[in-house]
């Protein structure tokens, strides 16, 4: 942890009064988290994301920063999960009738210019309609796929993403928060206290919560293995 830099915090006046008692100490005029607390944060986190995983429930990443956007996009996908990596949109989570109406207009959107519907249209509607589905895709393409309600949603950049935290907290969403020396912590149901301007702090957390979260769809792949075997012997039992 001391080599990927999640010791980090901010300069001492940017400091959140809930955050004190995880930080150990300061250095250079930032303070320094407490890692003892982060690793202990850190295997619960893992503990539950496993459960979570098991359970099959949707989990969404979201991290908007520079330093997060490209690892939060790569471990959604090596876990089967949605990400927004670009920004949030006000509502996406407490006006999800309105996020359902958006994707369906990008999922139409590519679909007539895949059946090159355009060409028949006037140049400036083309270009209107391209522009539109541009737009759509850069907010929208991590969860382009999602069926559901996301049931679970990890923060890798509290103070960026804030309205993604406190739509959690209003809707009841459990939020799982890295957060640094500047950040909320009542505002996550599980927090991480760790680096979160760092791309190395951000890549090594983000690649043990891939861990958990692989290991718990394992685990559900294999039950329902299990079940649909133990199901076939019981029908040939009672045809025999």
């Amino acid at each position: 942890m001391l080599r990927k830099s999640l010791q980090f915090g901010h300069p001492l006046i940017q400091c959140d009064s809930g955050m004190k008692k995880y930080i150990r100490g300061q250095f250079n005029g930032k303070h320094l988290i407490n890692l003892f607390r982060t690793r202990r944060y850190l295997r619960k986190a893992l503990w539950y994301l496993t459960k979570y995983a098991y359970k099959r429930k949707n989990i969404l990443f979201v991290g908007t920063t520079i330093p997060s956007a490209r690892y939060v996009a790569t471990t959604a996908l090596k876990t089967k999960s949605f990400f927004v990596n670009f920004r949030w949109l006000g509502g996406m989570l407490n006006n999800w009738k309105t996020l359902r109406k958006l994707l369906q207009k990008l999922k139409t959107l590519q679909k007539e210019q895949k059946n090159k519907i355009w060409k028949n249209l006037p140049k400036k509607e083309v270009i209107a309609r391209r522009k539109e589905k541009q737009r759509l895709e850069k907010y929208l393409k991590g969860i382009q796929m999602i069926k559901g309600f996301p049931e679970v949603v990890i923060l890798t950049s509290q103070t960026k993403d804030i309205s993604a935290a406190r739509e959690c907290k209003k809707m009841g969403i459990w939020n799982l928060s890295i957060v640094d020396t500047n950040c909320d912590p009542r505002l996550a149901d599980l927090i991480i206290p760790a680096n979160d301007d760092s791309a190395s702090s951000i890549k090594f957390l983000l690649y043990h919560f891939a861990k958990a979260i692989n290991a718990g769809r394992a685990l559900a792949v294999m039950k329902k293995k299990f079940k649909n075997q133990l199901k076939t012997k019981l029908v040939k039992k009672r045809t025999i």
